[in-house]
């Protein structure tokens, strides 16, 4: 009987541990959650950047949406869906031509033209948000799918709000480019000691010149922002999306649970942000799966024994598109170097002319070739990425930059002694030969490139695992407002204090003022005393008499 009693107690005890165990689960589990990722108007770059973390998530058997217009990735990955809204496709494909793929020529006639080269964005993400939400499939498919979180690439997919809206569920910011815009500092109530970091992206001591374009610069863009860019995206999204309200874009941003931002602290120059700000930057260069071809690998092993440089504009410019004289330049420069050349040219035709030690290629898989233990140069344009992958590998760089974004990142490169800037309008075929030889002769770019890879890699974890955690604290959570620091919720001149100095200066000057007025006040019953009618007429005698005298 006591056996008995003792079976039946413990059996009792482990099926009360089971169920608690069990009761607890979903507090410490978000598996099995529907995931969107809103990526309409994105660079292929932006795209292959998150990649990594799409596939973590759906290893942990989470469903994936992936909304862009990009082809998809191959192999195609269990639990991960890309929907392409065919309008957008077709939008993005004639877009891309005509503003991307020759970049370089239309850089070259700006700066020659003495103006800066426009910029695109504002505009493609208007229009990038009414196609996607006119294409014929994009209203079934929101209408009968359910999600419950949205991962938002920003800047320029402002509509993925309203989307998030639509669905009822939360959402957060992903900073593809690494790099902030000024008016990000008004939206995520960045102080104003941090703005030369936003403004600028690099430490140094401003004059007061600058500090003040630090100051105004954020609150400029901002506003103007809020005045010609969201309303225009609100409307398109309460049209065509069949809201019946909608907040504001200026207040529904400020909703974002958190910020995955590409980016890390060792090369951001101590950049400081808010703690809803988690940094993953460098989540591809860790898990990259990529390999050579076999052509490649030949071309490595037969001709870059001692040895290479390799050439890439990125993913969107194609450097065949470019004008005559630049590319003659670069063949010039090219020749001179006595080292194979790796380039990814972009197109199957091979160039006329060109040096024959440049091997061509329509596309390269950059991080397996950056990761290659004899590359000695990576002559590029200035994208966020490829920047990264640099980075993370120690190589040294020349850049073009041809972008606003490619002036960032230079100013990276500089900084950090890392690599050589060129103006791919300006640059003669002698400074892109002395450049390359310079890197190759002085091992401190080299040094200085394999120091700062280290602080890249030294971290507590894979980002990947960083950027899986937090979204499953949002999912467990079902938002995470609470992050936010309150100086979202202030003013422009709160957040800067000017109320704050204006009521002290205010203050101080009426305490000044009263002062003055009080101590008159005091001081006025001492005035001289009046003479008497006697002690006049005396004084009057004396004064007449020494006119006498004289």
């Amino acid at each position: 009987m006591a056996n008995k009693l003792r079976s039946f107690s413990m059996l009792l005890l482990i099926s009360v541990t089971l169920l608690l165990n069990f009761q607890c689960i979903p507090c410490e589990s978000s598996s099995g959650a529907k995931i969107l990722f809103y990526f309409a108007w994105s660079s292929y770059s932006n795209k292959l950047a998150v990649w990594p973390l799409v596939e973590k998530l759906a290893e942990r058997n989470h469903s994936i949406t992936f909304l862009s217009p990009h082809l998809p990735i191959i192999p195609p990955i269990p639990r991960v869906t890309e929907f392409r809204p065919k309008g957008l496709v077709k939008y993005f494909r004639q877009h891309e031509e005509t503003l991307f793929r020759d970049l370089i020529s239309l850089k070259i006639k700006a700066q020659r033209e003495g103006e800066s080269l426009k910029d695109p964005r504002e505009a493609m993400t208007v229009e990038a948000c009414g196609v996607t939400f006119k294409s014929v499939e994009f209203k079934p498919w929101i209408e009968g799918t359910k999600f419950d979180l949205v991962v938002i690439d920003s800047p320029n997919n402002e509509c993925g709000m309203a989307v998030s809206l639509k669905l009822k569920a939360p959402f957060i910011f992903y900073t593809a480019s690494g790099s902030l815009e000024p008016w990000q500092a008004e939206v995520f109530g960045i102080h104003d000691e941090r703005l030369p970091e936003i403004v600028d992206g690099m430490v140094k001591k401003p004059n007061v010149i600058e500090r003040l374009v630090h100051n105004l610069s954020p609150v400029w863009s901002y506003y103007a922002r809020a005045y010609y860019l969201l309303p225009k995206l609100e409307k398109i999204s309460k049209k065509w999306l069949e809201l019946p309200t909608i907040p504001s874009f200026t207040e529904l941003e400020k909703n974002a649970s958190l910020v995955l931002h590409n980016g890390h602290t060792s090369v951001e120059a101590g950049k400081q942000l808010p703690g809803f700000f988690i940094p993953v930057g460098g989540m591809r260069c860790s898990s990259s799966k990529e390999v050579l071809s076999d052509d490649l690998a030949k071309f490595l092993t037969e001709k870059g024994q001692d040895g290479f440089i390799y050439i890439n504009f990125g993913t969107m410019v194609d450097f065949y598109k470019a004008p005559d004289v630049v590319v003659t330049k670069f063949f010039d420069a090219l020749r001179n170097v006595n080292m194979p050349i790796l380039w990814k040219w972009g197109s199957k035709a091979m160039p006329a002319n060109a040096p024959e030690n440049v091997f061509f290629a329509s596309w390269i898989p950059q991080n397996a070739v950056l990761g290659h233990k004899m590359l000695k140069v990576f002559i590029y344009h200035g994208g966020p990425l490829s920047t990264q992958e640099a980075i993370y590998h120690g190589v040294p760089v020349i850049v073009f930059p041809l972008t606003i974004e490619g002036d960032r990142q230079a100013k990276i490169v500089e900084h950090f002694g890392i690599g050589i800037k060129l103006d791919v309008a300006l640059f003669t075929q002698y400074e892109l030969t002395t450049s390359i030889r310079n890197i190759l002769k002085d091992n401190s770019y080299r040094k200085k490139a394999i120091k700062l890879s280290a602080l890249y890699k030294d971290r507590s974890q894979d980002p990947k695992v960083t950027a899986v955690w937090w979204i499953e604290y949002v999912l467990r959570h079902q938002g995470a407002y609470f992050l936010k620091p309150q100086s979202t919720y202030l003013q422009w001149h709160q957040r800067r204090l000017l109320d704050a100095w204006g009521l002290l200066i205010l203050s101080t000057v009426l305490s000044i003022v009263v002062f003055i007025k009080l101590v008159k006040f005091c001081s006025w019953g001492k005035s001289k005393p009046v003479q008497t009618p006697a002690q006049g007429k005396k004084q009057h005698s004396y004064l007449k008499g020494k006119d006498k005298l004289s």
